[in-house]
């Protein structure tokens, strides 16, 4: 006889350390990207490094994004054995939507890795110490790699309903769907949910920070405003935006639901022409929290010259303003 039992409090532990974990991961890999933009170091290798520091910032995005699904599986998991535990025979919700946004994830992440390994221009000589592998032995590894499939041979089916095979996963009840599409009809890739940035908490009185301490010790690996590029005076919010100009973004008539393109941690930006801002400095806070039609931010204000911490909503339509920038 098999014996089926969970403990649902250490299911959502383990759920929560995924979490904490890509958190960890998150933060760890902003701070490397960080440190590498900064080094003093011109040449066209050092071209090449940030070039392959990117793919591997993107993996290690689609990795943590993963982690993140399965925490949300595990928790639905648990939601459904205390339902059975109350109740015998009650309602069972299966975790099939959950489970294959999960492998849709992997599948599509492989898929991005494969492309971008294969766009990677390489010199005369790809280094890997000590050996020297010439350039064709290179193009010849990315045809190995790009010959591999998703998921391997050894991949498990998987059962989350009736009729679910390998191959045809979550497809529901045994029977053939009425049209068929055809197999070179491939659907374009789902972009990536935004990554939510590792935030620590703030202690102290609001009056020892300005809005760029604050935002630095919210989330540390913004670092300080200074960069080599600064259009704004020594120490001003706005320089953000030049330190970061990479990546750092504007909401624009496209973006009908914030959700798809913010997460919270991201960094929220105002150059000094903005009525809101600093004529001098600028200002920048911290995204707390992301919905659909606006954000809620929070940030050192100073009121009756004093800097105050608080707390702030901003409407999808204020954001859609050419003075305004994100920072991932």
């Amino acid at each position: 006889m098999m014996r089926i039992r969970m403990d649902t409090d250490q299911v959502r532990m383990m759920a929560s350390a995924l979490r904490r974990e890509a958190d960890t991961m998150d933060g760890h890999m902003a701070s490397i990207r960080a440190s590498v933009k900064g080094a003093n170091w011109q040449s066209q290798a050092r071209e090449e490094y940030v070039s392959n520091l990117e793919t591997l910032l993107r993996v290690n995005a689609q990795t943590t994004q993963a982690m993140r699904l399965m925490a949300q599986a595990a928790e639905k998991k648990a939601e459904q054995w205390e339902k059975l535990a109350s109740k015998f025979n009650g309602p069972f919700e299966f975790i099939g939507d959950i489970w294959r946004n999960f492998l849709d994830h992997l599948n599509n992440t492989w898929e991005g890795i494969v492309d971008v390994i294969g766009r990677i221009q390489v010199p005369t000589f790809a280094i890997i110490a000590p050996a020297v592998i010439p350039n064709v032995a290179w193009q010849e590894l990315i045809k190995k790699i790009s010959a591999w499939t998703w998921p391997p041979s050894w991949w498990p089916p998987f059962n989350l309903g009736p009729g679910n095979t390998r191959g045809n996963i979550g497809a529901g009840p045994s029977t053939p769907p009425v049209d068929t599409e055809p197999i070179n009809n491939i659907l374009p890739i789902e972009p990536s949910r935004p990554v939510p940035r590792k935030l620590v908490p703030v202690n102290g009185d609001g009056s020892s920070y300005t809005c760029a301490t604050y935002a630095a010790a919210r989330r540390p690996d913004l670092g300080t405003t200074q960069c080599a590029n600064e259009r704004w005076a020594d120490q001003a919010a706005a320089n953000y935006i030049c330190k970061y100009e990479d990546t750092a973004f504007q909401i624009n008539d496209s973006n009908s639901d914030l959700t798809n393109t913010v997460a919270p941690g991201y960094a929220l930006v105002w150059q000094p022409e903005h009525p809101y801002a600093d004529d001098t400095y600028g200002h920048v806070a911290i995204v707390e929290e992301v919905y659909s039609d606006h954000l809620v931010i929070s940030e050192a204000v100073r009121i009756n010259n004093v800097y105050q911490i608080r707390t702030k909503s901003i409407a999808l339509d204020q954001l859609n303003n050419d003075l305004i920038w994100l920072i991932p």
